[in-house]
């Protein structure tokens, strides 16, 4: 596994891969702020909120995600795994709406789930509205995350992103694919002739 995720990074990270930059050319730093939902390998929905800066064809992200089980009328802890992480990584366009984002890092990662059985909230012979109260595990370790992204440019100031995402971790390795929108200075103005 970790040979394949070596020869990955390093197809990626090589000069021959990469197109020339048609979307950033007019200005030194371009910047861009985003979130995403969709699903993962966990049970529950999977969300993501970045903040990107990009000088050239290397950017550098804030990125936070979390995968969890949404309970409504529950006392029991709601099960999630998340991640803060910084990624770095390169990204290529190749046409003039198109931007692909590849990256890697390290993430603090923390995950919640159900204990043990502590008690049961009924005191009588009589409960309609009793429950069971649980311990609440909460774990946290260093993960690596991995990032593929691409860009749909809707205009300079926003895109339509998907995104493949992976954290890599002793606790629990998961992975997530979300959609969503990022806004900010994401291209150069395209000129028609």
């Amino acid at each position: 596994m970790k040979y394949l995720i070596t020869c990955f990074l390093m197809l990626i990270l090589s000069k021959g891969f990469a197109q020339q930059d048609t979307l950033h050319k007019n200005h030194k730093i371009y910047f861009a702020l985003g979130f995403g939902a969709g699903v993962g390998t966990e049970r529950g929905t999977y969300s993501d909120s970045y903040l990107s800066v990009q000088h050239k064809t290397n950017y550098i992200a804030v990125k936070a995600s979390e995968m969890v089980a949404i309970r409504l009328f529950s006392d029991e802890p709601t099960p999630s795994i998340s991640d803060v992480s910084v990624l770095v990584g390169k990204s290529y366009t190749f046409n003039r709406y198109l931007n692909v984002q590849f990256g890697t890092g390290i993430a603090f990662t923390r995950q919640i789930s159900r204990g043990a059985f502590l008690y049961n909230t009924c005191h009588s012979m009589f409960c309609i509205f009793d429950h069971d109260v649980y311990e609440t595990v909460d774990r946290r370790s260093i993960g690596l995350p991995l990032e593929i992204k691409s860009n749909f440019m809707l205009g300079r100031i926003a895109a339509f992103s998907v995104g493949l995402n992976a954290n890599f971790n002793k606790l629990n390795t998961f992975c997530g694919i979300s959609a969503g929108f990022s806004f900010g200075r994401l291209r150069d103005r395209i000129r028609k002739y």
